[in-house]
């Protein structure tokens, strides 16, 4: 974020913070449509796409999301929040009795998800930029 729209470190950290604001708004607001529609899945599916349409939009058309960097990243949070119903999905899917074993091993893959990716992205990131950023 720094290199691409060219920001301070500490106007990047403000616009970082934009997408924990969206998740703290949209947490909340994605549950409760979950429990007035009934249904967990279609919220995901959406929530999911149109975040993924965001980010894409973010990062291979910098330029034009510059002025609206903080409202794209709060609704990019908001997206994104919905990722708190794999819990309730997980203990539906599965009997009583394995709930708690549903909802312990998909926090385990959630946050596996994060300690396989961020090093593999960061090793590509560093292999397709090490002649573009040095000095």
């Amino acid at each position: 974020m720094i290199r691409a729209y060219k920001l301070s470190n500490t106007s990047a950290a403000t616009y970082v913070s934009m997408i924990f604001l969206g998740w703290a708004i949209g947490g909340p607001v994605v549950g409760w449509i979950s429990i007035q529609s009934l249904i967990a899945v279609k919220p995901v599916m959406i929530g999911s796409i149109l975040g993924c349409i965001i980010f894409s939009g973010l990062i291979y058309f910098p330029e034009p999301f510059k002025p609206f960097l903080a409202p794209v990243l709060f609704l990019f949070g908001m997206c994104s929040s919905v990722q708190i119903l794999i819990f309730p999905i997980a203990r539906e899917i599965n009997s009583q009795a394995l709930a708690g074993t549903a909802i312990a091993v998909t926090k385990l893959l959630v946050m596996m998800g994060g300690v396989v990716s961020q090093p593999l992205i960061g090793k590509i990131l560093d292999i397709f930029t090490e002649n573009v950023y040095k000095n």
